[in-house]
């Protein structure tokens, strides 16, 4: 009776320890489980509780560690209860708000298999955790937001995203070229099906390139340039063959860094930075969008407006 007493009361305090939600601006410490582990009642204890956990597993950290026999062990809820785990077997992440999925991921009603699917979230997509749940069987799954819609995901196929993306500079090299053609005519992304920026300069000008990316429909290198013209800069996409002196290698090469969501209502600038103009083209909160690089505080993202694609930028604050 007394050992059920105790684990009552050790049950009760978990529960009170164990946030509501998580908003947008806190965080919440995780213990990932890297192999096949038994989860222990106490310290040390050679008689494991009857919880085992799969390699990959998330556990919610509640803030303890307690160094026994040349390691220290994370007190962590699992199933409403109090256990610990040995950090030779698990890694710590501190103060995570969002995470990455691993893989095409359900955003269900409620945490577990068994509630209804919302939608799925592609993989790649960096989602913020609003609030955490467990399924039936023990699992934590996250609360999060995506586009217009508010679920659950289980924790298994994602992974703490720890650095902020929003400090490097995707686009730090620059490379001059020389312009040969009569004028360098410009889209907002790598392609003619993008919006039309206008076309800058004369043959003869040296300008700077910053990344290259391969059309595969048209079998043609583009290359992401600035532009500048009535008073305001414009970063845009231009052919690679209308340049001299280029080695096109000589360029990053960009890459989809994921999916995330707008916080609030943008305009989107033609580059990262309030030196550069706006295009007449507006997103909306909720709106999910590609993300393709980061700058200087700005984000690069691809959207269509009015049925026309734009790539474009806002400030990394508006997304999640």
């Amino acid at each position: 009776m007394k050992r059920i007493i105790t684990l009552l009361c050790v049950f009760i305090l978990c529960t009170a320890l164990l946030p509501a939600a998580v908003n947008a601006e806190d965080t919440c410490d995780l213990v990932r489980a890297d192999e096949y582990l038994t989860l222990y009642e106490t310290i040390g204890s050679t008689d494991g509780y009857p919880y085992y956990v799969d390699q990959g597993d998330y556990l919610y950290y509640l803030g303890g560690k307690v160094f026994y026999r040349d390691h220290y062990w994370y007190s962590v809820l699992y199933c409403g209860t109090c256990v610990y785990i040995c950090d030779r077997y698990s890694t710590l992440f501190e103060n995570v708000s969002r995470v990455k999925t691993t893989a095409s991921l359900a955003l269900r009603t409620g945490a577990g298999t068994e509630n209804r699917l919302i939608r799925n979230i592609p993989s790649g997509t960096v989602i913020s955790i609003l609030g955490v749940d467990w399924d039936l069987q023990g699992g934590l799954w996250y609360l999060v937001s995506y586009g217009r819609n508010e679920g659950y995901v289980s924790s298994f196929y994602t992974a703490p995203v720890e650095d902020d993306p929003h400090r490097d500079d995707q686009y730090g090299a620059q490379v001059l070229a020389t312009l040969t053609e009569r004028s360098m005519a410009t889209r907002s992304g790598p392609s003619t099906k993008y919006y039309e920026t206008g076309s800058f300069y004369t043959r003869g000008t040296s300008v700077k390139l910053y990344s290259r990316i391969y059309d595969s429909v048209n079998e043609i290198w583009w290359v992401q340039a600035d532009a500048y013209d009535s008073g305001r800069w414009c970063r845009v996409y231009t052919g690679s063959w209308r340049f001299s002196g280029l080695n096109i290698y000589d360029l990053p090469e960009e890459h989809l860094h994921g999916y995330a969501t707008l916080r609030n209502d943008c305009r989107l600038r033609c580059g990262p930075g309030s030196s550069y103009g706006y295009y007449d083209a507006r997103v909306y909160s909720g709106r999910q969008v590609q993300v393709w690089a980061y700058e200087n505080g700005w984000a690069q993202i691809e959207v269509t407006v009015g049925g026309v694609p734009y790539r474009g930028w806002v400030e990394t604050g508006s997304l999640w």
